[in-house]
C-alpha cells in the first residue's frame, strides 16, 4: 500500500510542472494573441502583440526563471504525459535561453512573412463577429494599432542604424551607382569627393 507521504513530492512536483505550462502558454498566446482568436481561448481578443523592447526583457526574465525553477524539479518524479511535457518545456526553455545572447535576431519583428501589416487583415479574418464584445475587442485591437507600429519602430531602429551604416560605406566603392541613384540636387559625400578630385589634387580627400 502505497503511503500519502510517499505520493507527496510526486504530487508537490506535478503541480509546479502545471503552473509552469500554464505560464508558458499564458506568454505564448500574449506574444500571439491571434492564435488564441483562432483556438477560440477567450481573454485574448483585444490583444497585440506587446513586442516593445521592455516586454522583450521581461520575457527574457521569464524564460530565465522558468529554466530554474525546471531545473529545480526532479525529472523521475514524473510519468507517462508528464514526463513528456516537462522534457518538451525544459527543450524550449533552454533553447530560448541560448537564443538570448543573439541580440541581433531580436530586431527581426518585420517581414514579408508576417508582421504589423498583416496582423489586423488575418485579426479580422479569424474573429467571429458573433456578440457585441467581438467587435469591441476588435476595435480595441485597432486603437491599440499606434502603439504596436511605435514599438515596432523602436525594434527596428538598430536593424536600420546598422543598414545605414553598411550602405554608407558600400557607396565609397560604388561612385558610379551613387551618381545614378541619387536624387535630383542631392550630393552625397562620395559623389561630392568625386567631384573634388576632379579639379584639385588634396590629400585631404584621403
Amino acid at each position: 500500500m502505497i503511503s500519502v507521504n510517499a505520493q507527496t513530492p510526486n504530487v508537490a512536483a506535478e503541480t509546479a510542472l502545471k503552473a509552469l505550462l500554464d505560464e508558458d502558454l499564458d506568454a505564448t498566446l500574449r506574444r500571439n494573441p491571434i492564435q488564441a482568436t483562432v483556438r477560440g481561448i477567450p481573454g485574448y481578443g483585444h490583444l497585440l502583440p506587446d513586442v516593445s523592447p521592455a516586454e522583450l526583457e521581461r520575457e527574457h526574465a521569464r524564460e530565465r526563471r522558468a529554466l530554474e525553477r525546471l531545473r529545480a524539479l526532479d525529472a523521475k518524479a514524473f510519468h507517462g504525459q508528464d514526463r513528456i511535457s516537462y522534457e518538451l518545456l525544459r527543450d524550449k526553455m533552454e533553447l530560448a535561453v541560448e537564443a538570448q545572447q543573439f541580440t541581433a535576431a531580436e530586431a527581426l519583428v518585420l517581414s514579408t512573412l508576417g508582421g504589423l501589416q498583416t496582423f489586423m487583415p488575418r485579426a479580422a479574418q479569424v474573429t467571429p463577429f458573433r456578440k457585441a464584445d467581438d467587435y469591441r475587442d476588435y476595435i480595441r485591437r485597432l486603437r491599440a494599432m499606434p502603439k504596436l507600429v511605435d514599438d515596432t519602430i523602436e525594434r527596428l531602429k538598430p536593424g536600420l542604424a546598422s543598414g545605414w551604416a553598411l550602405a554608407f560605406i558600400n557607396s565609397f566603392d560604388e561612385v558610379t551607382m551613387t551618381v545614378f541613384i541619387a536624387a535630383p540636387g542631392t550630393e552625397t559625400l562620395p559623389v561630392r569627393m568625386f567631384l573634388y578630385i576632379q579639379d584639385n589634387i588634396d590629400p585631404l580627400v584621403t
